[in-house]
């Protein structure tokens, strides 16, 4: 709600482009829900332990507890709620793992191991929820007589109170839900400060256990919370802790990397994952220390190989498991994915209204419907797609609909064109099951008549989707069957594109309509668009286009709908001086008033509006609102989250996002902090369903320029870890430890190796790589390609997305040896990966590329 700060109770006014009060004559402030006001909860001296907070005596508790409870008092000294919500959490992850960890240590370094502590040590190698840690490692490290009581007697008190406290629930509950979810501030402060008593009370109770606790750098004492950011030449190897006054090896489960401390997080696919609690970074570690883990996994498999149960055996979270039904899955995930979707949708009646009138009155046709940027004719089409949104429909006319999205960075392309939309035409409306039973579609060969062979294949679509629901509802019959293909205007100039292939209407079947969406014709040329311009004056010219509907920034009907959206959103009542100003402000835009809504939701003080003058200023704004809110710390999760995603050339599954941003994921579990932050950055985020399952991407690409433009030198960084990750990967290998695992447990590897082309395409030419680099690049991605082409070689053993994903793996060093071919003398190399490239667009029916490999 928008009101004045004074104390007089009196109404607004717009005067020259400002929001005044008529009582004190100043500028307005707009309160949000979130009023963060409610500190006084936690200035209670019974919630803090003094002692580690007094700078005479933190130096006596081990550095990293010292320093991460201390970030918590500065948390709440800068009235950071959320933030402190998170430091909450990390501090109990702490209390719990540091001594498991070091009981594995000690359980690790041991000369003869018992069969239950090799079975302790190889329930370590997996990813780890921190149920797993709770249930599994920690109660199993407690059953050990010979543990130190040093560790026993807080270990056993820790996790007493998190069973007592339901924590892992908790956190589950409350980071799911993202900083914005919170009904008010004394909700979320009770609930801190009850969690913080449980916290200083353990520390308190067990102080003497934990200032026995020291951690050595070779020979050397690491003091003070300080200390442990300063490990300068330091090597993964030479941390120590002493325990009892015996020295034990920190490796492996605790590490000296990047001049930090980092505890051992997780392991899956022959990796191990690190995890460095003072700012929050994870890495997969390197090749030293994966090395070791590696061998002992493999050893501790071979010894315990009988106990089978303990190799499978996942005991995870409840709310965390994925329950299975029919053929495909209804997980927690995906209720949480849906919160994603557009929750303040309002119809365009006259968008609508023309649209269905089209249909009623013709009985076919090819419609344009042009609007102006950011006014939401992709909102548009995903409310009308019974994948997407689907908000709206066309049940009078007994129409099915299905949507196709196209993106100026890959879905542009002819052929990923009709791969997709072959699986868009088959989807059944609940859409989860990729198993799909719409099945007997026509598949088209664009090389004969591109237009003829289209509109055979939307014949067979409308034939089949009537075959289909008349299944299920003899009365519900589909006689028409409306393709929207939306944003043709981010088609870049390529030799043929999907406007090629659009049937004249004479050829286009009876009951098929096609509606195209795209920018107006001046901004196209503004945009340096006229290449797509004058494709669509083709069609113009040849009266392929029957109808078309322009909407532009000023038009009546536009102002209507942003003021209806501004007085039921964000206002909650009416007032039309407020809702012309702010119109205005948002230059009559859906998209910059959207964004201006979620700075007001979020903002703890007053925003001034006037330093908000485009997309990128509100862009830049909202996001150090979310890093007020999250801390530096966690705030840095999220923006690698926001990156990964806004620079990915297609959606991306959550499985995917995790392991680009180094979490390891297991298909039955849950990362609810991910979660937690994509509805925190939902604005700039759609979810896509997919025959992969729910997918996520930006949601306009005026963000992912905006996301360029402030953070190149961390997007090179990402790039350049996504280079190690391909050069580094083995599937032979990794898929000989996991034979048993669903390939879809692989979607980040085969990600990440079929996309290099687009993120590293010229390493060599640009010198970004030298040339020994160059040559492992061809071997690996060689090997790799062949190593999955023998998993997914049977024609129903793997979806397409796969066969694509190989094709492009195999694609990546033809084009680094076309570029020199004085790299690769031996010519058995180019002919293998040439012969077997063939073999996967043979499988894709791209047989004209297949005979030109074979050629070759």
């Amino acid at each position: 709600m928008i009101n004045c700060k004074c104390e007089y109770p009196t109404d607004i006014y717009v005067l020259e482009n400002d929001i005044l009060c008529n009582g004190c004559g100043g500028r307005v402030g707009i309160k949000t829900n979130i009023g963060y006001n409610d500190m006084m909860l936690l200035e209670d001296d019974n919630i803090w332990y003094s002692e580690i907070l007094d700078k005479n005596k933190e130096n006596d508790f081990p550095p990293i507890l010292a320093h991460e409870y201390q970030r918590l008092y500065s948390l709440f000294n800068e009235k950071n709620v959320f933030g402190l919500m998170l430091q909450v959490k990390d501090v109990f992850e702490l209390l719990l793992k540091m001594p498991v960890l070091l009981a594995g240590n000690i359980t690790y370094h041991k000369v003869d191991k018992s069969i239950d502590e090799k079975k302790f040590l190889y329930k370590f190698f997996k990813p780890l929820s921190l149920n797993n840690w709770l249930e599994e490692l920690a109660s199993e490290i407690l059953k050990h007589e010979k543990l130190p009581d040093l560790l026993r007697n807080p270990l056993e008190d820790i996790k007493q109170k998190y069973e007592d406290n339901k924590i892992v629930e908790w956190r589950n509950e409350t980071i799911g839900h993202g900083a914005l979810k919170f009904e008010n501030d004394s909700e979320l402060a009770k609930d801190i400060n009850e969690k913080l008593k449980i916290i200083s009370e353990h520390i308190k109770s067990y102080s003497k256990n934990y200032k026995l606790l020291k951690i050595y750098l070779k020979n050397t004492p690491i003091v003070g919370p300080k200390s442990v950011l300063e490990l300068n030449n330091s090597s993964w190897n030479e941390l120590y802790f002493v325990v009892d006054d015996e020295f034990e090896p920190a490796f492996p489960f605790v590490i000296s990397e990047k001049e930090s401390i980092y505890f051992y997080d997780s392991f899956k696919n022959s990796k191990a994952y690190f995890l460095n609690y003072l700012n929050g970074d994870k890495i997969e570690n390197t090749a030293e220390v994966n090395i070791t883990l590696k061998e002992s996994h493999a050893n501790l498999k071979k010894e315990i190989g009988k106990y089978k149960e303990v190799e499978n055996k996942i005991i995870d979270d409840k709310s965390a498991v994925i329950q299975k039904t029919g053929t495909f899955k209804l997980s927690t995930e995906d209720k949480y994915l849906k919160k994603l979707d557009v929750d303040d949708y309002l119809t365009p009646d006259h968008i609508l209204n023309w649209l269905k009138k089209q249909i009623k009155d013709n009985s076919k046709g090819i419609l344009l419907l042009q609007m102006a940027g950011g006014l939401g004719k992709t909102t548009f089409a995903r409310a009308l797609d019974p994948i997407g949104l689907n908000k709206e429909n066309l049940i009078e006319h007994k129409c099915s609909i299905r949507t196709y999205y196209i993106n100026e960075i890959y879905s542009y392309d002819i052929e990923n064109f009709m791969a997709k939309l072959y699986d868009v035409m088959r989807a059944k409306p609940d859409l989860k099951n990729p198993d799909i039973e719409i099945n007997k579609l026509y598949f088209p060969n664009l090389k004969i008549d591109p237009k003829i062979e289209f509109a055979k294949f939307l014949e067979s679509c409308l034939k089949e989707h009537d075959n289909h629901f008349r299944k299920f509802n003899k009365n519900r019959p589909v006689e028409k069957l409306l393709l929207i293909i939306d944003g043709i205007d981010e088609i870049p100039k390529t030799k043929q594109t999907i406007l090629d292939i659009i049937p004249e209407n004479d050829s286009l079947p009876e009951g098929v309509y096609i509606l195209l969406t795209s920018r107006l014709d001046n901004e196209l040329k503004e945009k340096n668009k006229t290449f797509n311009l004058k494709k669509l004056q083709r069609l113009r010219n040849t009266k392929t286009i029957t109808n078309e509907l322009h909407i532009k920034h000023y038009d009546d009907n536009n102002i209507k709908l942003l003021k209806k959206y501004i007085n039921e959103s964000i206002l909650d009542k009416e007032n039309d001086k407020i809702s012309t100003y702010l119109v205005d402000k948002a230059d009559k835009r859906f998209l910059y008033l959207k964004a201006l809504k979620e700075i007001l939701d979020i903002s703890k003080e007053g925003v001034d509006l006037e330093n908000l003058n485009d997309l990128e200023d509100l862009f830049v704004e909202y996001l150090e609102k979310l890093k007020e809110i999250y801390g530096d710390k966690y705030f840095q999760y999220l923006l690698n989250i926001l990156i990964v995603v806004a620079t990915a050339p297609e959606p991306l599954t959550i499985s995917e996002i995790l392991y680009l941003i180094n979490e390891p994921h297991e298909e039955e579990t849950i990362n609810f902090k991910l979660l937690g932050c994509l509805s925190d950055i939902k604005m700039f985020l759609k979810e896509d369903r997919t025959a992969r399952g729910s997918c996520i991407s930006i949601s306009h690409h005026e963000w992912r320029t905006a996301i360029e433009n402030n953070y190149h030198k961390k997007i090179d960084e990402l790039i350049q870890s996504y280079y190690n990750k391909a050069l580094n990967c083995n599937l032979e290998e990794e898929l000989k430890n996991r034979e048993n695992e669903s390939l879809k447990n692989w979607d980040g590897e085969t990600y990440i190796l079929s996309w290099l082309i687009f993120y590293f395409p010229w390493p060599f030419q640009q010198q970004k790589v030298n040339e020994k680099d160059v040559i492992k690049i061809i071997n690996n991605f060689k090997q790799n390609g062949i190593v999955l082409y023998s998993r997914i070689s049977h024609p129903k053993s793997a979806p397409i997305y796969l066969r694509e994903r190989l094709e492009r793996i195999l694609t990546y060093p033809i084009m680094l040896i076309e570029e020199d071919i004085q790299l690769i003398p031996d010519k058995i190399v180019t002919s293998e990966i040439y012969y077997f490239r063939s073999l996967v667009r043979t499988d894709l029916k791209r047989y004209e590329k297949a005979l030109k490999d074979i050629d070759e």
